[in-house]
């Protein structure tokens, strides 16, 4: 079943980049923190009780909070828009193009350690 609201994306993008002010990371959802993101995360081992990476930067982070910063970023410098996708069962950015690109699901390799994945890519 599709999800009837949309979640605060914005919300929980400025949520994940306060956890991370103290530390230097950039407070807007922009390229260059996306940038500060991916090279955190590359920095961050995997923990060995499975957490992923994103917890190893704040206790409270998670990797979906880094996907929300992605998609700000990608919305803000596109002009595209969260929309639920019903064949990936995931919310991702809709582009102008009419393609659809997925923050999260990227976040969630990448702070799982799968190897080449990374959300500057």
């Amino acid at each position: 079943m599709e999800p009837t609201d949309t979640p605060d994306f914005a919300a929980h993008a400025r949520r994940t980049l306060a956890l991370l002010d103290e530390a230097g990371c950039p407070q807007a959802p922009t390229r260059e923190a996306v940038a500060w993101l991916d090279a955190a995360l590359d920095r961050s081992p995997v923990s060995e009780d499975g957490a992923d990476r994103a917890r190893g930067l704040a206790p409270r982070l998670d990797a979906d909070g880094i996907g929300a910063v992605l998609g700000e970023a990608i919305a803000a410098a596109t002009g595209g828009a969260w929309r639920y996708h019903a064949v990936q069962h995931d919310w991702g950015v809709r582009l102008p193009s009419g393609e659809t690109a997925f923050p999260l699901q990227r976040a969630r390799r990448h702070a799982s350690g799968e190897p080449g994945a990374s959300i500057l890519a």
